[in-house]
């Protein structure tokens, strides 16, 4: 069954609502991590997992066409970052 446009965007709304606070980030990241999502190792990363993270990313938006980009800009500003929250204190 074909989801609408409308329907697609309502249900990204109501995933991005669940995970938009700091405990909803606390939790995504929790079931990333438990997925194997930020492995770097082979051997521990088990593609039904991965399968299954990139689908929650996927009902949060993040595999639009319209927000990869900012995706993407998202992680190298994280990187960029990395220690200098730390230095501000």
């Amino acid at each position: 069954m074909k989801t609408s446009e409308g329907e697609r965007k309502r249900e990204i709304a109501i995933y991005q609502n669940v995970f938009s606070s700091s405990e909803g980030e606390a939790v995504l990241l929790d079931i990333l991590n438990r997925c194997g999502f930020f492995s770097q190792d082979p051997s521990l990363i088990n593609p039904d997992l991965i399968a299954f993270a990139n689908w929650l990313l996927g009902r949060i938006g993040i595999d639009t066409v319209e927000n990869l980009g900012a995706y993407v800009s998202s992680i190298m500003s994280a990187a960029l970052n990395i220690g200098k929250e730390k230095k501000a204190e």
